[in-house]
């Protein structure tokens, strides 16, 4: 039971979390609902794992376990950071 839990959380964090981020990045908060951005945020987040990790691929990178770890918690610090810099400029 804990094992399908571990699974669907990481699924999540891999495959929703910076979908989810990066679409607030590209989009205001009013500017779609939130089904459409569930629904972007699956879609952005596969697209971008695909490109970074083909990236990686042809540069000579290994995927390890930390690559795999690294590359959302960059993705969501990174689409944090946007936001919060873009809100403080706005006030």
């Amino acid at each position: 039971m804990i094992e399908v839990a571990k699974i669907i959380l990481e699924a999540l964090f891999i495959l929703f979390v910076p979908g989810f981020c990066l679409s607030f990045v590209l989009y205001e908060k009013k500017e779609i609902d939130i089904f459409e951005r569930i629904t972007l945020s699956f879609g952005l987040s596969i697209g971008l794992f695909v490109l970074i990790f083909l990236l990686l691929n042809l540069l000579g990178f290994r995927l390890s376990l930390a690559v795999v770890i690294c590359i959302p918690v960059l993705i969501i610090l990174t689409s944090c950071a946007i936001l919060l810099l873009r809100k403080a400029k706005n006030h």
